[in-house]
């Protein structure tokens, strides 16, 4: 579901971003565009599934400035993935792991968990995901072959 906005203000539009996902939206996003009469505005972008689109488009329409909507079926290719609990010196890290077609790796730490142990520990984000990638690499790296998501 998509639809332009340009006269709708920010506390607004993030109350509507917010309720569209606790009723369902898959994915909610903006894009800042040019509209016509020289006007700033945002594309909103809706990824949801099809039960439950009419429910969002009705909260849309109740939420926003808004006067049409977009509507049109896409489709979804994901990595097969999989998560796994990294022990660091820092504590214990959640990484999502998945496999490109080639057969690479790719593997990340979770950010939040990350934020919250650098604060901690008195360290950057950035720190903490090179520690939670080294020792991943270390445990793991003999098990790339065997990835099953």
């Amino acid at each position: 579901i998509e639809t332009n906005i340009d006269d709708m203000n920010a506390e607004e539009f993030s109350f509507l971003c917010e309720l569209l996902f606790e009723n369902g939206a898959l994915d909610v996003y903006s894009s800042a565009i040019f509209m016509k009469k020289g006007r700033i505005g945002y594309k909103l972008s809706v990824l949801c599934k099809n039960e439950d689109s009419l429910n969002l488009e009705n909260l849309i329409f109740e939420n926003s400035s808004t006067i049409g909507l977009r509507k049109y079926e896409i489709t979804k290719v994901e990595l097969p993935r999989k998560s796994e609990t990294i022990q660091t010196k820092y504590g214990e890290i959640s990484v999502k792991i998945s496999k490109t077609p080639l057969g690479n790796l790719k593997v990340k730490p979770e950010f939040d968990e990350c934020k919250i142990l650098a604060k901690k520990h008195g360290k950057t984000i950035k720190e903490i995901k090179e520690e939670t990638l080294n020792e991943y690499g270390k445990t793991r790296a003999d098990k790339s072959s065997n990835f099953k998501a």
